[in-house]
C-alpha cells in the first residue's frame, strides 16, 4: 500500500485545527507525523491520501488504561482524554494529558525493529526521549535516530499498536 500522509494537528483548548503544510516524503509514509511544543493537550491524527474515505485516526491510548504497558495504538479519532498528549520539549518526553506522570514508552529501550510502545511512570531514562524531525517529519528515537515511532506495515485499521522501526 502506497501513499502519502496528511496530518491534522487538534490542540485543545480551544479547538484549533491547521493542516500540515510539509510535504511528506514517499518513502516514509507510515512514518510521518507533525508535533509541535505545547502545553495544551493535543491529538495528532493522520487521514491517508491513497484513500480519503478513511475515517481520521488517532494516537491512542487504549482504553485510557494508565496501568503499567498500557497499549499505545491507533484508534479512531474521539475526543476522549485517551488521545490527548503533551510533547513536553524540555525532555523530549511525550507524556499523557490526562496523567502527565506517564509517558510513551519503548520497553528496555530496547530498538529492535517491531518493538511496540507502551506506557509506563515518566523517569530519566532515554526509552523516554523522543526527536521531532521537521525536515521529514518523523519522531526519532533519541538514543538512536536512526528509528522511529511507526504505523506497523501502514495498517490503520483501530487497534494498530505502535512501534518502533528504522526510518526510512
Amino acid at each position: 500500500m502506497t501513499g502519502h500522509i496528511s496530518v491534522i494537528i487538534n490542540k485543545q483548548p480551544p479547538r484549533v485545527t491547521s493542516e500540515c503544510t510539509n510535504s511528506i516524503p514517499d518513502d516514509h509514509p507510515n512514518q510521518s507525523w507533525n508535533v509541535a511544543a505545547q502545553t495544551t493537550a493535543q491529538t495528532i491524527t493522520y487521514i491517508p491520501s491513497y484513500d480519503t474515505k478513511i475515517d481520521s485516526k488517532c494516537i491512542d491510548l487504549l482504553g485510557a488504561d494508565t496501568r503499567l504497558g498500557g497499549i499505545i495504538n491507533l484508534w479512531n479519532c474521539n475526543s476522549q482524554v485517551n488521545q490527548k498528549w503533551l510533547w513536553e520539549s524540555s525532555t523530549n518526553r511525550i507524556k499523557y494529558y490526562n496523567e502527565p506522570s506517564k509517558c510513551i514508552d519503548l520497553p528496555g529501550g530496547d530498538p529492535t525493529p517491531g518493538n511496540k510502545l507502551w506506557l509506563w511512570d515518566c523517569n530519566e531514562k532515554p526509552n523516554q526521549e523522543w526527536l521531532y524531525d521537521q525536515n521529514t517529519n518523523q519522531i526519532r528515537y533519541n538514543a538512536d535516530p536512526s528509528m522511529c515511532i511507526d504505523v506497523p506495515s501502514g495498517i490503520t485499521i483501530k487497534g494498530s499498536q505502535l512501534q518502533l522501526w528504522n526510518c526510512n
